[in-house]
């Protein structure tokens, strides 16, 4: 199984959470058709594959509203596939800003990790 067809696996079964949702970002570099100009396309180098944000309810000794928490899943082969160091601090910069980070190749494994994510206080 290639990547391409990993991510399409982990999108369906994240996706299909109710309080999910998730967005492809490619990122990357074309050259403009009319010229020499180079077009720099996708949310941020090292950015995930999978972005978006997961509802979360802010429990009762809070406020009771509920908040969307980034989400970000970087999808990789399941042999070969190997994480940049831009990925690697993209990942480290959302879970360090309180959000939902992580690599893999498994789409249950993404799954049960949004399942039973919970803030960190």
């Amino acid at each position: 199984m290639n990547e391409s067809e990993v991510l399409s696996r982990i999108k369906a079964a994240v996706g299909g959470m109710l309080n999910v949702r998730i967005f492809r970002n490619n990122v990357g570099v074309a050259r403009a058709m009319d010229g020499p100009r180079v077009i720099r396309y996708g949310l941020f180098p090292g950015s995930a594959d999978l972005i978006g944000w997961t509802e979360y309810t802010i429990r009762p000794e809070d406020t009771g509203r509920k908040v969307a928490v980034f989400t970000s899943i970087e999808v990789k082969a399941p042999t070969g596939g190997r994480t940049s160091s831009m990925q690697h601090i993209w990942k480290r910069n959302v879970e360090n800003g309180g959000g939902i980070a992580m690599v893999t190749s498994c789409p249950r494994i993404a799954k049960f990790a949004m399942e039973n994510w919970r803030p960190s206080l």
